[in-house]
C-alpha cells in the first residue's frame, strides 16, 4: 500500500494512530525520487525497533528481482518517536534502505538520530503519551 511520505497514516484505521505520520509506505517509482545514501546509524538503530501492529500474511518487495533467492518481506511496524510526533514506518523499510538506496525524508533521518531511542524509557513514556493510555 502506498501512502505518500510525511503525510497522515492511514493503513490501520485506528483512533489512537490518527495522528501518526507515514514514512517508507513506498511502491512504483518512489525510489526513482527517493534515493541516496543514508547514515549507517539510521539503519543499526531502526534494526533495534520492536516490530510492531504484526498482521497475518506479509508484504513483498516489489522491487526484488523475481530471479532473486529470496524477496524481502514483512508484516509489521517500526514506530519512531520525536517530540510529540509518531512516524509509522513498514518494517521493510530497513530492506529498502539497505538493498534499494530508498532515503527517507530528512525529518524521519533526524527523528531516528534525535528522537527518543528505541524502547527506552522516555520513548514508552512518550509514546503512552501520544496514544493517550
Amino acid at each position: 500500500m502506498k501512502i505518500k511520505d510525511l503525510t497522515p497514516y492511514v493503513y490501520l484505521k485506528k483512533k489512537e494512530l490518527e495522528d501518526a505520520v507515514a514514512v517508507g509506505w513506498i511502491e512504483g517509482d518512489d525510489l526513482l525520487r527517493n534515493s541516496g545514501k543514508v547514515p549507517t546509524e539510521v539503519i543499526r538503530l531502526l534494526k533495534k525497533y520492536e516490530i510492531k501492529n504484526h498482521c497475518k500474511g506479509f508484504h513483498s518487495c516489489e522491487y526484488c528481482s523475481d530471479w532473486g533467492t529470496t524477496r524481502a518481506t514483512g508484516n509489521g511496524e517500526i514506530w519512531v518517536v520525536k517530540n510529540d510526533t509518531l512516524y509509522i514506518a513498514p518494517y521493510l523499510i530497513i530492506h529498502y534502505i539497505e538493498e534499494h538506496s530508498y532515503r527517507p525524508p530528512e525529518e524521519f533521518i533526524d527523528a531516528v538520530l534525535n528522537g527518543f531511542r528505541p524502547n527506552s524509557p522516555g520513548y514508552i513514556m512518550r509514546l503512552n503519551k501520544i496514544l493517550n493510555v
